[in-house]
């Protein structure tokens, strides 16, 4: 990353803070970025979110926002599975159970459903040696 495109980013961080408060929140991009509040991306972006080491929770300065994005793009593809991987695994067992897919299909933003109920059911189509939870190795085979 170049000091220009560090110019950019500043330069868009500063159209979306437009009350210029210095910070912003998780709604404000994916508003600035013409994604619904409620799209099957927001459950990724808001746990990109989350993992942003900020002094606030529900908001981040520039200073915050940039390492963790670049951090973010230079994932690999075994680190983009564990970031998901994670994501889904809620409770921090190791294990994604059928509980924790759940938890994250049946989720409700801005008032609506996030997945599609069809996402939902077929979920209990997947092939897995274990039907009650999967370690990230057999995650990884099924991505």
């Amino acid at each position: 990353m170049n000091l220009k495109m560090v110019q950019k980013l500043w330069t868009t961080f500063l159209k979306i803070d437009e009350e210029c408060k210095g910070y912003v929140k998780a709604d404000q991009i994916l508003t600035f970025i013409e994604e619904r509040l409620y799209s099957i991306v927001s459950p990724f972006f808001y746990r990109l979110f989350d993992l942003i080491d900020k002094v606030e929770p529900d908001r981040v300065t520039f200073e915050e926002f940039l390492p963790s994005l670049i951090t973010y793009c230079l994932f690999s593809r075994d680190e983009i599975y564990g970031f998901v991987f994670y994501m889904i695994d809620e409770d921090k067992n190791d294990y994604i159970s059928k509980q924790d897919i759940f938890k994250l299909l049946m989720q409700w933003r801005d008032g609506y459903r996030v997945f599609s109920p069809n996402i939902t059911r077929s979920v209990e189509m997947v092939k897995i040696a274990r039907g009650d939870h999967i370690n990230i190795v057999e995650f990884a085979e099924i991505s």
